[in-house]
Protein backbone atom coordinates (compact mmCIF):
# COMPACT_ATOMS: atom_id res chain seq x y z
CA UNK A 1 0.00 0.00 0.00
CA UNK A 2 2.65 2.87 1.02
CA UNK A 3 4.19 2.17 -2.74
CA UNK A 4 0.79 2.96 -4.20
CA UNK A 5 0.13 6.16 -1.82
CA UNK A 6 3.53 7.83 -2.68
CA UNK A 7 3.47 6.77 -6.34
CA UNK A 8 -0.20 8.35 -6.82
CA UNK A 9 -1.49 11.39 -5.32
CA UNK A 10 -5.07 10.66 -6.29
CA UNK A 11 -4.85 7.03 -4.56
CA UNK A 12 -3.21 8.62 -1.21
CA UNK A 13 -6.15 11.17 -0.70
CA UNK A 14 -8.60 8.56 -1.43
CA UNK A 15 -6.64 6.35 1.08
CA UNK A 16 -7.19 9.14 3.64
CA UNK A 17 -10.75 9.51 2.84
CA UNK A 18 -12.73 6.38 2.64
CA UNK A 19 -15.71 6.95 1.61
CA UNK A 20 -18.88 4.20 2.67
CA UNK A 21 -19.45 0.90 0.39
CA UNK A 22 -22.79 -0.50 -0.37
CA UNK A 23 -22.80 -4.90 -0.65
CA UNK A 24 -25.41 -6.45 -2.45
CA UNK A 25 -25.88 -10.38 -2.82
CA UNK A 26 -27.76 -12.03 -5.21
CA UNK A 27 -27.75 -15.12 -6.68
CA UNK A 28 -29.15 -16.32 -10.25
CA UNK A 29 -28.83 -18.88 -12.97
CA UNK A 30 -27.47 -18.22 -16.41
CA UNK A 31 -28.17 -20.00 -19.80
CA UNK A 32 -24.76 -20.25 -21.62
CA UNK A 33 -25.84 -20.34 -25.72
CA UNK A 34 -25.36 -23.86 -25.76
CA UNK A 35 -27.80 -24.64 -23.20
CA UNK A 36 -26.13 -25.03 -20.23
CA UNK A 37 -26.85 -23.59 -16.79
CA UNK A 38 -24.90 -22.16 -14.16
CA UNK A 39 -25.91 -21.31 -10.83
CA UNK A 40 -24.08 -18.12 -9.74
CA UNK A 41 -23.55 -16.05 -6.62
CA UNK A 42 -23.09 -12.33 -7.20
CA UNK A 43 -21.96 -9.60 -4.71
CA UNK A 44 -22.05 -5.98 -6.32
CA UNK A 45 -19.76 -3.21 -4.20
CA UNK A 46 -20.57 0.17 -4.76
CA UNK A 47 -19.89 3.46 -3.47
CA UNK A 48 -22.56 5.61 -3.14
CA UNK A 49 -22.42 8.79 -5.67
CA UNK A 50 -19.87 7.44 -8.02
CA UNK A 51 -19.40 5.33 -10.56
CA UNK A 52 -16.80 3.12 -8.62
CA UNK A 53 -18.11 -0.44 -8.10
CA UNK A 54 -17.10 -4.10 -8.44
CA UNK A 55 -19.18 -7.80 -9.40
CA UNK A 56 -17.74 -10.62 -8.48
CA UNK A 57 -19.77 -13.90 -9.54
CA UNK A 58 -19.07 -17.29 -7.70
CA UNK A 59 -20.14 -21.09 -7.99
CA UNK A 60 -20.03 -23.05 -4.80
CA UNK A 61 -16.69 -24.25 -4.47
CA UNK A 62 -16.17 -28.18 -5.89
CA UNK A 63 -20.05 -28.15 -7.54
CA UNK A 64 -20.86 -28.64 -11.21
CA UNK A 65 -21.72 -25.12 -11.50
CA UNK A 66 -18.32 -24.40 -10.82
CA UNK A 67 -16.87 -27.15 -13.28
CA UNK A 68 -19.58 -25.61 -15.41
CA UNK A 69 -18.28 -21.74 -14.90
CA UNK A 70 -14.58 -23.06 -15.42
CA UNK A 71 -15.35 -24.30 -18.58
CA UNK A 72 -16.77 -21.47 -19.77
CA UNK A 73 -14.50 -19.25 -18.25
CA UNK A 74 -11.42 -21.62 -19.84
CA UNK A 75 -13.31 -21.88 -23.14
CA UNK A 76 -13.04 -17.65 -23.63
CA UNK A 77 -9.66 -17.84 -23.86
CA UNK A 78 -8.99 -14.91 -21.81
CA UNK A 79 -8.53 -13.48 -18.41
CA UNK A 80 -11.53 -14.18 -15.54
CA UNK A 81 -11.46 -10.30 -14.84
CA UNK A 82 -12.89 -7.58 -17.02
CA UNK A 83 -13.32 -3.97 -16.55
CA UNK A 84 -17.15 -2.97 -17.53
CA UNK A 85 -16.51 0.72 -19.49
CA UNK A 86 -13.41 0.09 -20.55
CA UNK A 87 -12.03 -1.38 -23.87
CA UNK A 88 -10.12 -5.01 -23.82
CA UNK A 89 -10.07 -7.39 -20.98
CA UNK A 90 -8.48 -6.82 -17.43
Amino acid sequence: MDELRTRSRVFDISWRAPRPVEAYESTGTFVHPEGDSVALAGSLLAIPGDDLAALMLTATPGSADAARLAEVVGSAGGPAVVRVGRSGPG
